[in-house]
């Protein structure tokens, strides 16, 4: 299943709400989306995984790549995954990624 990425402005920030999977077959295509939402400079950058279904080390390595890249573009930048994505949190969970940055269970109100 390839991935499916969906824009949704919210006042100053943005958010990407990623559907299928994130891996190495699909990186490229969420690079080229969080660079055109990076553009816009938001003041955060929301990735919206509850509907991802699928997290391979490549998919991980681009979450670090996209921390990095809204860091440099002075946006900060937040998953968001329910706890009812299992199999996702459990990647996120043993990657330690909540070191890194928030990992939120719901987007915020906008």
């Amino acid at each position: 299943m390839q991935l499916v990425v969906v824009r949704e402005e919210r006042a100053a920030d943005l958010a990407l709400g990623l559907s299928g999977e994130l891996d190495l077959a699909s990186a490229a295509v969420l690079r080229h989306e969080v660079a055109q939402a990076l553009a816009r400079t938001p003041k955060t950058l929301y990735l919206d995984l509850t509907a991802t279904t699928f997290l391979d080390s490549t998919g991980c390595r681009e979450l670090i790549a996209t921390v990095r890249s809204g860091s440099a573009a002075g946006s900060a930048v937040e998953l968001v995954v329910p706890p009812e994505n299992r199999k996702i949190r459990r990647v996120l969970d043993l990657m330690q990624f909540g070191e890194l940055l928030p990992v939120r269970d719901a987007l915020p109100a906008s």
